[in-house]
């Protein structure tokens, strides 16, 4: 099941909220990237973000709604 998740950026006040599944979650450590689309509405919907799992600084699940 997916899991509403925000997640901050290191060093930089951008965050992102997103939708990751709990294989992704429990596997951040042995991945390089994720990919996931930002329903934060700080960028375009329609846009996929491709982020490097080292640029996070945290991730905090929000919930699954």
């Amino acid at each position: 099941m997916d899991k509403k998740v925000e997640i901050q950026i290191k060093d930089c006040s951008e965050w992102f909220v997103a939708f990751l599944d709990e294989e992704t979650l429990n596997d951040l450590n042995n991945l390089n990237f994720i990919v996931f689309k930002d329903i934060s509405g700080a960028h375009p919907a329609s846009e996929y973000i491709v982020l490097n799992t080292k640029a996070i600084a945290w991730i905090e699940v929000r919930g699954n709604d």
